[in-house]
């Protein structure tokens, strides 16, 4: 069962990134869209909070407040993602998500002081020299006629994506360091907390802005998304926590095995072309996931 919620991960993180590319080829409202994504993901974890009986009282309240701050800063991070979105391919643009598991480790080094080692060390050196590829790769084609072309203001949206999701990556590392036990309990109140605070964060965020795209698009992706996003974390944890799946087997299977079937799915079906720069980055990103992932 441990290899079967692996395998269930898997595919939510693909399922998740073309939801990102259908959403914003309808031009789903994306703030809209946020809101119906933490909508869908805090019912599930309710969900499974009394499908198995748990009470939320017991739950460390460090869980509550790291995860509300994921919420705070994955509420702003899915409309700036989503506007990288609509801008280039599906393929280097969800590498270049992934690969902010970089920031992230990082940023554990400095707290709670993590060991660097000699494979984390070189996870990050092969996560920066892949993402200077792939923005090679998207610079040059835009100053080309390439099919792949992408719009103006990709780079600067995709470089606040890759900052604020890595950001959403650290909260759930501190929120592991905080638990007094490394239980399901203790990550289901974590994100939990993440979601319905991303649905109030989404929700004055929408208030103050003009309501742009589709609301009925944005409501079925977000839907979809926000499935993905709950079931695929808790098939996450569940695989490390309950069947003890090994994090060096975890982490490289489904954050790279994901980014590697969004980019032949996207080559395939979508006939997206990546450049010299771009399939040169693709494989060093694959390589610099799997890396970190036995880092781990």
């Amino acid at each position: 069962m441990g290899y079967a919620c692996m395998a269930f991960a898997l595919a939510c993180w693909v399922v998740l990134a073309f939801t990102y590319r259908w959403a914003g080829r309808r031009d789903a409202n994306r703030l809209v869209m946020s809101i119906f994504i933490g909508c869908a993901a805090a019912t599930w974890a309710v969900g499974i909070v009394l499908l198995r009986g748990m009470t939320l009282v017991e739950i460390h309240p460090s869980q509550y407040v790291v995860g509300a701050g994921g919420g705070v800063v994955f509420a702003v991070l899915l409309p700036i993602f989503m506007a990288a979105v609509r801008r280039g391919d599906i393929s280097i643009t969800w590498m270049v998500l992934t690969l902010s598991f970089s920031l992230s480790g990082v940023l554990s080094v400095i707290y709670p002081g993590e060991r660097l080692t000699p494979m984390g060390v070189t996870g990050l050196t092969l996560a920066a020299t892949a993402v200077v590829l792939l923005g090679l790769d998207m610079r040059e084609r835009h100053r080309t006629d390439h099919p792949g072309k992408p719009r103006r203001r990709w780079g600067f949206f995709m470089a606040f994506s890759f900052v604020l999701n890595g950001l959403t990556q650290y909260s759930f590392k501190l929120a592991a360091h905080f638990q007094p036990t490394k239980s399901l309990e203790q990550g289901i109140g974590n994100v939990l907390a993440l979601y319905v605070t991303m649905i109030v964060t989404g929700s004055l965020i929408a208030t103050t802005q003009p309501r742009r795209g589709s609301t009925p698009w944005a409501a079925a992706t977000g839907a979809v998304a926000g499935t993905c996003l709950c079931l695929g974390g808790i098939a996450t944890v569940t695989a490390l926590s309950v069947y003890q799946i090994p994090a060096h087997l975890l982490f490289p299977t489904t954050a790279g095995g994901s980014s590697v079937m969004v980019v032949v799915i996207s080559v395939i079906f979508l006939k997206e072309r990546p450049g010299r720069f771009g399939w040169s980055g693709i494989v060093v990103g694959a390589a610099a996931l799997t890396s970190l992932g036995l880092a781990a």
